[in-house]
């Protein structure tokens, strides 16, 4: 069975079209309350002390509890375009079946169309493009989870901290070091990792772009749930925490309480 995705204006027109893009300068945050003052998620962007431009982005859409980030590769000419792009272009989808089955295959069905897009205007223009992804979406009965490359998803719960996303990296013999295996506009066919998770009120979860995991190991990320159940200063303390570590790359993150995305949720019949 295959699904149609409903997004707010026809499909083509949209993907025409070209995504803005901002530069985000010094640590940038990607904070965001809803109507009803629930704090949603917390987050922060650094622009990596390698680069020119940060070329992460992301996507926060609290009315659809729809929740990514995009990693743009460094070594591509178009990848903070092609970041952007993708935030842009899945913050106009219309997810209206929640069913996880369902909604899988919607997000399936929307990343390969956008993938196609991309590749084909990379190859038009000649510029190589890329970028990598980690996204949580609420579905009617927990959420669902997709990645592809080394941008990655953890849950905290119960004491624990768990890697709910597996990366893409390949070994060069050549160069002797790993690249990304899977990105975004990369190649005609993306493979795209998706799972269904169930979510509980004390969880925590974070999306991070491998410059956070790279600068701070698994440890120094569990220790920033220590501080209770507060995203705001769990937050302040994983930002001070890369602030001191200064990384080489940009190192974005998305902190996403259990509590609100079970809260705020907004079913398909509301």
């Amino acid at each position: 069975m295959t699904y149609e995705v409903e997004i707010l204006e026809p499909l083509e027109a949209l993907l025409a079209r070209q995504a803005p893009v901002s530069l985000l300068k010094g640590p940038q945050s990607l904070s965001g309350r809803q109507n009803l003052h629930a704090l949603s998620h917390r987050g922060k962007s650094l622009r990596g002390h390698a680069k020119t431009q940060n070329e992460d982005r992301h996507l926060a859409h609290t009315a659809h509890q729809h929740f990514a980030l995009f990693d743009g590769l460094g070594g591509a000419v178009n990848s903070a375009r092609t970041a952007a792009q993708g935030a842009y272009f899945l913050s106009r989808l219309n997810l209206i079946n929640r069913e996880s089955r369902v909604l899988s295959a919607q997000m399936h069905t929307a990343l390969s169309q956008i993938n196609t897009h991309i590749y084909k205007q990379s190859v038009r223009t000649g510029l190589p493009t890329g970028c990598t992804f980690a996204g949580l979406v609420r579905a009617d009965k927990g959420a669902i989870v997709y990645s592809a490359g080394d941008t990655r998803a953890y849950r905290y719960r119960a004491g624990l901290l768990t890697q709910l996303t597996v990366d893409h990296r390949a070994y060069d013999p050549v160069t002797k070091r790993s690249g990304v295996a899977r990105a975004l506009g990369a190649a005609p066919v993306l493979p795209l990792d998706m799972c269904a998770i169930d979510v509980r009120a004390d969880d925590f979860y974070l999306l991070c772009t491998d410059g956070v995991h790279d600068t701070l190991n698994h440890s120094q990320l569990t220790r920033i749930f220590t501080v209770g159940y507060d995203v705001g200063k769990q937050c302040t303390l994983l930002t001070e925490q890369l602030i001191r570590a200064k990384p080489q790359d940009d190192a974005s993150f998305l902190l996403l309480p259990g509590s609100a995305l079970m809260k705020n949720f907004r079913g398909s019949h509301e």
